[in-house]
């Protein structure tokens, strides 16, 4: 082999390390770029994930309908009541003003 040839091949193999290198630093810049993202992404989840531990679960919920319900019943009640002693209240302001007259 020459010094001509020699010169060539080292050439060329510097030229291949260089084609390497720069594909090596092209791929892990991306990797670097997607770990942080993922990364950024992890975080988030973290947060959602910590904010619905703090939900209430579907059946505290359910109990909370019955509840409501029951709550809405006794006021029913309660508004049928006040309506009785809403009608006693006026029979006896009528008597009271028809027997002052």
């Amino acid at each position: 082999m020459s010094l001509s040839d020699a010169k060539d091949l080292v050439g060329v193999i510097g030229g291949l390390i260089g084609v390497v290198a720069m594909v090596y630093a092209w791929l892990t810049a991306r990797s670097k770029v997607n770990s942080e993202h993922v990364s950024d992404l992890l975080v988030r989840v973290q947060a959602i994930e910590a904010d619905f531990r703090h939900m209430p679960s579907k059946d505290t919920v359910h109990g909370l309908e019955l509840a409501i319900s029951e709550i809405k019943g006794d006021i029913h009640a309660m508004s049928e009541a006040f309506s009785a002693v809403q009608r006693t209240a006026q029979r006896i302001e009528n008597y009271l003003l028809r027997g002052k007259a």
